[in-house]
């Protein structure tokens, strides 16, 4: 069976590199009739190629300079300076290597999820494993990341490091933290959440990471000057409201977004101020902070897979800004359910399946992408109908999970183990 699950994965890597081969975006303006690597080229590569030479990847300078659509939204300039090595290499070796190592991050992923639901020898391990990485391979979201470059694998692997090592390894998760921090609407969310689990050393290790790799990033772009820096936070401010104005990005016409915030700006058919979406946020994840620090000495190990790592990772993609690639971070619920990591709390097969089915929503659906949607022609009602059938699914099956953790009862759990 290993050999089926590794063709699986193998035919869904073919499927994707002859779709970026046939699509493939020269660098330079966005076209949407051929995506294949765009965002590697927009989001990867050439930002790193300018950081590597003190230019500031977040000006209009940069993106009159360099082929590429615009200047890169508010993205951690750790995450642009971890990337420089890709930006040593010709464009052409670069792709196919960042191609191999999302690749490395899908198997490590998988790898990190079946060993935080199932306690496997390593020799059988690879076993459960290889279906993870074919699920992965294969999902829209998965798809849809080796296709067009970006770098949500990274970010979701941060994540689950960080949930999946903050009691036994806290700076381990740390660093896990410090790699998520790359797009701020990861790194609040899983801080503010982890605290209110109970993962203080991970939380607090991992923002000082966060905060001084940003801040070292940032120096080096700004050539070490006050000046320069003051300039990169106004270029960052103006190339954020550039990038909200982009149909791609807006709530109200944007087919990809899956946060509760885009529902709404659909609904009353105009976008919602930057602030606004920040306060909903926050409002958005105190019922879930609230539940996950009263059971903050009731959850027997924690984890990315178990009731409290999936009341995280759906909390933190329904509050703020998410795009359908990042839904790959639901396949930890999905592996945690499946594995069994949810049986230490209280039992309940249709409230289960229920969630697990809205999970699987986003993860294979056809009918809010670009290419559906061109083809359909579909009016404004169906469209918006449509476009947040995702975000709508996580929402409910948070809600479900809420509910599911809100009854537990104390003798259905044995006391949190923390270890240092």
């Amino acid at each position: 069976m290993v050999a089926l699950w590794i063709l699986i994965s193998v035919a869904g890597i073919v499927v994707a590199a002859s779709r970026i081969s046939a699509y493939y975006q020269t660098p330079g303006p966005f076209d949407g009739s051929k995506q294949g690597f765009c965002d590697f080229h927009n989001g990867v590569y050439f930002p790193a190629l300018a950081f590597r030479r003190q230019v500031s990847p977040y000006s209009q300078d940069y993106a009159d300079a360099y082929p590429v659509a615009r200047q890169v939204p508010p993205y951690s300039p750790l995450i642009i300076a971890l990337h420089v090595p890709f930006a040593l290499l010709p464009l052409s070796v670069a792709e196919v290597c960042y191609f191999l190592f999302m690749i490395a991050c899908v198997i490590a992923i998988a790898w990190i999820l079946v060993r935080d639901t199932i306690d496997l020898p390593k020799s059988t391990v690879w076993s459960a494993v290889w279906p993870v990485v074919a699920l992965i391979i294969w999902s829209r979201p998965g798809h849809v990341t080796l296709f067009n470059g970006y770098f949500t694998f990274e970010l979701a692997l941060g994540t689950l490091v960080a949930l999946s090592a903050a009691r036994t390894r806290p700076w381990l998760a740390a660093i896990g933290i410090a790699i998520a921090s790359g797009k701020p609407t990861y790194f609040l969310p899983l801080v503010g959440l982890m605290f209110a689990r109970g993962d203080f050393a991970a939380a607090v290790r991992g923002t000082f990471l966060a905060i001084a790799g940003g801040l070292a990033s940032l120096l080096w772009i700004s050539g070490f000057s006050v000046d320069g820096v003051a300039q990169i936070i106004k270029d960052v401010l103006g190339g954020q409201s550039v990038h909200m104005n982009d149909p791609f990005e807006s709530p109200v016409t944007s087919w990809v977004r899956i946060d509760i915030a885009a529902v709404m700006a659909k609904a009353m058919n105009r976008d919602v101020n930057e602030w606004v979406q920040i306060g909903s946020m926050v409002l958005l994840l105190a019922l879930p902070a609230f539940f996950l620090w009263r059971n903050r000495l009731r959850f027997q190990r924690g984890g990315a897979t178990d009731l409290s790592g999936s009341l995280i990772l759906i909390a933190s993609l329904t509050a703020i800004y998410h795009n359908a690639y990042d839904a790959i971070l639901l396949m930890a619920p999905i592996v945690g359910w499946a594995g069994g990591r949810w049986d230490y709390a209280q039992k309940n097969r249709w409230l289960d399946l229920a969630i697990v089915t809205l999970l699987m929503v986003p993860i294979v659906n056809p009918f809010s992408t670009y290419a559906f949607l061109q083809r359909a022609d579909v009016n404004q009602v169906v469209y918006q109908m449509v476009t947040s059938s995702n975000a709508v699914a996580i929402f409910v099956s948070g809600v479900l999970i809420l509910w599911r953790i809100s009854r537990q009862k104390s003798s259905e759990v044995q006391p949190m183990i923390l270890v240092e």
